[in-house]
């Protein structure tokens, strides 16, 4: 059973200063902390109890502390194991069409650092133009596809303490993609061997016409990671 379910709403992960019992806080090493779990049963007949059973389970919460291998100064991945990810895909869309893609950063380094989206450089595609486009398209060039103009994006911070953050747009609003893709977006700090999660949320305007057919738009995402000074 999830435990949240068992105990209700109220659950509090230990977080911050809550988590001291369990550090390992020297490069290598590793710290085994053993919790225990009890549950008791209690039978009532009306109001008088006439049975009670108790049982006990064990368990251990193991950290390792593996500073002492990572590398001195930051270090940026992105994806799970450096495989990398896709952050925006929009093939085979139309007007009214949403979705989103996750990918993880980390600081694999041992120093923190301040993390950013520098910017999100795209290359827009008009693919030849179908006869419904013809009609409203009087661009034909191959990089002179109109779905850019028709995307508009948010992008919100998930990191490992339950916190979710939009940095770009909010709950209730995308922006276009063509106003915002050349700006700096802040991610927050990534301490040494600390990920976050980048969720990107994208919609196509239901407002978007027949100019989009067979149009494609390709974007790169740019990260860097600069070591924090305090």
């Amino acid at each position: 059973m999830d435990i949240a379910a068992a105990l209700g709403s109220d659950v509090t992960y230990a977080d911050g200063n809550r988590t001291a019992g369990f550090a390992a806080t020297d490069d290598g090493e590793t710290t085994v902390t053993t919790g225990y779990v009890s549950v008791t049963a209690v039978l009532f007949r009306d109001s008088t109890e006439v049975a009670r059973i108790e049982e006990t389970a064990s368990f251990d919460a193991t950290v390792e502390n593996t500073a002492g291998s990572a590398p001195a100064g930051v270090d940026l991945e992105l994806g799970s194991g450096g495989a990398g990810v896709s952050l925006l895909d929009t093939q085979s869309v139309a007007p009214g069409s949403a979705g989103n893609s996750t990918g993880t950063l980390a600081n694999r380094g041992r120093d923190p650092g301040v993390l950013t989206l520098d910017s999100m450089p795209f290359e827009s595609a008009e693919n030849g133009r179908s006869g419904p486009e013809l009609s409203v398209d009087s661009t034909g060039g191959a990089d002179e596809g109109e779905l850019h103009e028709a995307l508009a994006v948010r992008l919100r911070v998930e990191r490992a303490n339950g916190t979710s953050t939009y940095v770009l747009g909010n709950e209730t609003t995308y922006l276009d993609f063509a106003d915002v893709w050349n700006e700096s977006v802040s991610l927050g700090r990534l301490d040494g061997g600390e990920s976050l999660s980048l969720v990107v949320e994208w919609q196509i305007r239901e407002s978007a016409g027949n100019e989009i057919q067979t149009d494609s738009v390709d974007v790169e995402f740019v990260f860097t990671l600069e070591q924090a000074t305090d």
